[in-house]
Order: C-alpha cells, then sequence, then structure tokens
C-alpha cells in the first residue's frame, strides 16, 4: 500500500525520506523515523532501492583495496544487503544483537536501544574501506563505537546514511579524528552534484551470485533454508522475523517474492505511516505493521530459535486469515 505522512525528515532527495513515527514503551525516545523502503511497513520496496543504491554509489569515494560493507540491526540491513550486492567483491557483515559473547565477535553498545548489545562477525583481514549504511544517525554514538571497535581492521570508514539528524553538540561527533582513523558521512537527504562513479558498479542482471552469509551462519543452516524457500510453489510473501533478514534476501535475489519484516520496534498507529498493528506476543514483543493479505495466500516466515514463540504466534494469525504457511528456523 502507499505509505503517506506530513511528518518527514526530508531535505531534498525524495528516496532519502524518513517517516515519523512514535514509539510505544521507550522512555530513551519518544519518536522514531522509518523508511518506507525496507520492509517494516509494508512489503520492501524493490525499485525504490535500486534508486537508492544509484543515487548512493557515485557519492562513494574511490576505494583504496577490498571493501567491506555493514549493515546495523535492524534498520539498515536491507539498505546495506542492496548497496553490497551491486559491489563487486564486496565483503557484507550485519550487527546481531543475539550473538554477542561468541569467540570471534566483535561488540559494540548502542546506547540508546531497548536491546544495546552488538555484536559482528567479520573476516580477519584488512580493508580499504569500511562504508556502514544507516537509515539515520540521531547523535553517532553507536557508529563511533563500532567504528572503534574496528580499528585494528581499516583507517577510512564512510557513514552512508539517508538522513543525518544529529544536532548540537553531536555534530562533527563522528568526523573529529581518533587514533588515526578517518570518518566521512554521506547525507543523501542533502542535494548536490554527484560526482564520476569511482564504484564500478555491477549491474541489476550481474548482481552477486553468490549469496552473502553477512551473519556467518553455518552452510548446513543456510543451505537449508534456502532450499525451504525455494520448494515452496507459489509463495506469496515472506515474513522475515527480527534479523533474520539475510536468508529471505537471499532468496529474493533469485525470485522477487515481497518480503515484509517483523519487527521488534514498538511504534504506535497514528492513521498516516502506521494504519494497523499486529502485536505478537514474546520475549521480546514483535510488531507486523500494514498487513495486508498476500497473494497469492502463501506465505513462509523465516525466524530462529529465540523468536519460535513469534514465529507461532504469526503463524496462527495469517491461518486465520487462509494463508498456507511454511515456517523455517534459522538457528
Amino acid at each position: 500500500m502507499p505509505i503517506t505522512s506530513t511528518e518527514v525528515s526530508v531535505k531534498e532527495n525524495p528516496i532519502s525520506t524518513l517517516l515519523k513515527v512514535k514509539r510505544d514503551g521507550n522512555p530513551l525516545r519518544e519518536h522514531g523515523h522509518v523508511s518506507p523502503l525496507i520492509g517494516k511497513l509494508g512489503p520492501l520496496d524493490p525499485e525504490a532501492l535500486d534508486r537508492f543504491v544509484a543515487i548512493a554509489s557515485p557519492r562513494l569515494p574511490r576505494p583504496r583495496g577490498p571493501v567491506l560493507v555493514i549493515g546495523l540491526t535492524e534498520s539498515s540491513l536491507v539498505l546495506a544487503w542492496w548497496l553490497a550486492k551491486r559491489l563487486p567483491e564486496a565483503t557484507l557483515a550485519f550487527s546481531s544483537r543475539e550473538g554477542a559473547g561468541r569467540p570471534s565477535a566483535r561488540s559494540f553498545k548502542e546506547p540508546h536501544s531497548h536491546a544495546p548489545d552488538h555484536s559482528l562477525i567479520i573476516p580477519p583481514r584488512r580493508f580499504g574501506e569500511v562504508v556502514i549504511v544507516e537509515d539515520e544517525i540521531t547523535t553517532g554514538t553507536t557508529l563511533k563505537n563500532l567504528i572503534l571497535s574496528l580499528g585494528d581492521l581499516c583507517d577510512h570508514f564512510v557513514i552512508l546514511t539517508l538522513s543525518d539528524l544529529r544536532e548540537g553538540e553531536n555534530a562533527g561527533l563522528l568526523e573529529k579524528d581518533e587514533k588515526g582513523l578517518f570518518v566521512s558521512v554521506i547525507d543523501l537527504s542533502l542535494s548536490g552534484e554527484a560526482k564520476e562513479n569511482d564504484f564500478d558498479l555491477r549491474a541489476p542482471s550481474e548482481a552477486k551470485k553468490t549469496p552473502f552469509n553477512p551473519f556467518g551462519r553455518s552452510e548446513s543452516t543456510f543451505l537449508s533454508v534456502l532450499g525451504g524457500l525455494r520448494r515452496i510453489e507459489d509463495l506469496g510473501c515472506i515474513y522475515a522475523i527480527g534479523e533474520c533478514l539475510d536468508l529471505p534476501l537471499a532468496f529474493h535475489d533469485e525470485k522477487a517474492v515481497p518480503i515484509h519484516h517483523v519487527t521488534r520496534s514498538p511504534w504506535l498507529v497514528d492513521g498516516e505511516a502506521i494504519l494497523g498493528r499486529l502485536e505478537l506476543e514474546g520475549n521480546p514483543r514483535h510488531f507486523l505493521y500494514n498487513w495486508q493479505k498476500p497473494n497469492p495466500p502463501v506465505a513462509a516466515i523465516v525466524g530462529n530459535e529465540s523468536t519460535a514463540d513469534i514465529a507461532e504466534a504469526l503463524r496462527c494469525f495469517l491461518a486465520s486469515n487462509g494463508i498456507q504457511t511454511h515456517v523455517l528456523n534459522a538457528s
């Protein structure tokens, strides 16, 4: 469905539009912003995501060597995947709130979040450039923590964001030189002439053939879930629970089935950006916004062991609406 809102944080570039939403029960942040492209307010928008890549890529600097693209859970995972698959030989890593404590994981904090501990798995090598993709920057503290945790892997960091909302004392926090690291911020909401494209983008038909594995899942798990999606006939929609967007995105690269994100983000119905909210009880709660019946009425749910209760609640809801549902466990 088309999403409209009178409260948007947008300057010039419509692809960078963020819709303002009211948070439910987060005393640290009363309001949030969400992109309508990424599957939280309805199925993700492939054409708009292609435009995002076309607008973003000319603003990236010339790579100094191998490129690492990082997406932060949850809101920038789709954006990071879409960019990375168009960059030849890029490595992609997603942060996780569930993998803290793994011996090979790097950890950092997201102070204002309901779940502040993040970790990510990155190959032990040097990179010429690290591109961190974000939907919005509010203070820059989380990104600063991440960058400092990766200082031994790279000296040059690029923050690519749909909108930089930093104000006051937070403005310039990221760009301040610390420990010899160079950081630049690219705000796509700002107008400006794009320079010549230094990155040799793949054409859409030449997108990466081998799926990314940005969470470092075991090969058997990755192939099992991907194979399960391939075997479902007349699939009308994939519901990705929480962090489990990687496998639906890998399948989407093969077959463009709509992906709707079931998110931990608690927002209130406002009659504009959010017209409907399905609350799925679990620990923690998850939410499905602006649901519409898939066509064909066949769905897949992709989650993991920690969200099994959410998957079951969603399966019951879909079944009550006449949707044939397949549940796939990515643990």
